[in-house]
């Protein structure tokens, strides 16, 4: 139980270090730019679209924080609850980022800001997920199969979420 406890504090406290130091959550309103006339879809729903992926993301971070929340209060199902739905946001921004793609733009269309912050979200989770799959790796060899479970589990989580960043930043900033 700690252990997991351990992993959660170390997404979450990086999470919100990517917060702090970027500045992800001034990017609660993604500003756009012009799209190319090219576009299969009108501006204003490209615009839209890019809008609620990026307020989607801040949500990310939110439900992380509560899952940390409730998992130190001992409230360990809501903790999955909140981490399970950082990740759904995650996926549904995500989709939306993959809609843009298809309909709305080629050109990047966030603030270079915005962008970086995406960025830097992504490296982080990448980091975080080759960190765990090293513990993961070596609680194996220790003969820990509950460590390396849970470790592989966290690599897993990562793993998607420093993706579902890289499609976004595909989406809105190349």
């Amino acid at each position: 139980m700690s252990r997991i406890k351990s992993i959660v504090h170390e997404m979450k406290y990086g999470l919100l270090l990517i917060i702090a130091t970027l500045g992800i959550a001034s990017c609660t309103s993604p500003e756009v730019s012009e799209l190319k006339t090219s576009a299969a879809w009108d501006q204003a729903s490209c615009n839209e679209l890019a809008a609620a992926s990026g307020l989607y993301l801040i949500d990310v971070g939110e439900f992380i924080a509560k899952s940390e929340a409730a998992r130190e209060k001992g409230e360990t199902e809501i903790a999955d609850k909140q981490a399970a739905g950082a990740l759904s946001l995650s996926d549904i921004a995500t989709n939306h980022a993959e809609t843009f793609i298809a309909y709305c733009a080629e050109d990047g269309v966030w603030k270079e800001e915005d962008c970086n912050n995406v960025s830097g979200a992504s490296q982080f989770f990448t980091k975080l997920s080759y960190d765990y799959i090293q513990k993961s790796g070596a609680a194996g060899k220790e003969g820990d199969l509950k460590t390396e479970y849970e470790y592989g589990a966290a690599t897993a989580y990562a793993s998607k979420l420093a993706a579902n960043y890289a499609t976004h930043y595909k989406a809105y900033c190349n």
